[in-house]
Formats: structure tokens, sequence, C-alpha cells
């Protein structure tokens, strides 16, 4: 009986220690927190840095202080509906030549940004539209 505890005892000690250490590797290896702060595989705080290009590729609603017209689809209209469809389709090519440049996108990537979101509306994708 005094085996059966002693092992067991070892068998608890030895778990104890391999989820300890499998811990502290994870930890040494990857991203945590600390409260509201992201902290870096070698302890220190992680600042990260990023922009969104919302509205570019995929035109929303409230970025054009629409009321009613917040879908891609409903803002296009909208645009045709005011000048017309060849001024809405010579629109659409402008806004997005010159709505992001490519001074924009130099100026991104040396600002040591870590992260760029790009939301896109499939149109835009497979019809160049």
């Amino acid at each position: 009986m005094h085996c059966r505890k002693t092992q067991a005892l070892c068998w608890i000690i030895f778990l104890l220690s391999v989820a300890a250490s499998t811990s502290s590797y994870a930890q040494s290896r990857f991203v945590t927190t600390r409260g509201k702060d992201l902290i870096s595989a070698d302890g220190k705080p992680l600042l990260l840095k990023g922009i969104n290009l919302g509205n570019w590729l995929l035109p929303e609603g409230y970025m054009f202080k629409f009321k009613t017209a917040n879908s891609p689809r409903l803002i296009q209209t909208v645009i045709n509906q005011l000048v017309g469809e060849d001024e809405g389709r010579r629109f659409w090519k402008t806004y997005r030549d010159t709505y992001v440049t490519q001074e924009d996108i130099t100026f991104i990537t040396t600002g040591c940004l870590y992260q760029m979101q790009l939301p896109q509306d499939w149109k835009v994708k497979a019809t160049g539209v």
C-alpha cells in the first residue's frame, strides 16, 4: 500500500513538472497577455501598429455619412442615381485610383506597421469594377 502511494506521488510530481516546463516553454515562444498588455516572447510589452484601409475597395455607408445606403450595392445605386451610370463608373475608377495611392502604400510600408487590414468587395476582385 505504501509503495502505491509513493508511486502515485512520484507520478503526480512528474506530471506537474512536465506541465510546468511545458507552460514555461510555451510562454517563452508565444505572445501572452498581462492584464490589457500583450507581452512578447522575451517578456517585454509588445506594441503593434496597424492601419485599416476600409472604404477604399469596400464602400461603407457610415464613411459616406449615408443613413440608409449602407452596403456597397446601395451606395453604388445612390451614386448612379445622382450622376448617372457612366459618370458613376468614372467616379468609382477615380475613387479607387486616388483614395489610396502608391505614395500612401510606400508610407504605410515604411512606417513599421505590423498589420494592414484591407476590406474588399468581391465584385472589385472578380470584375475590377
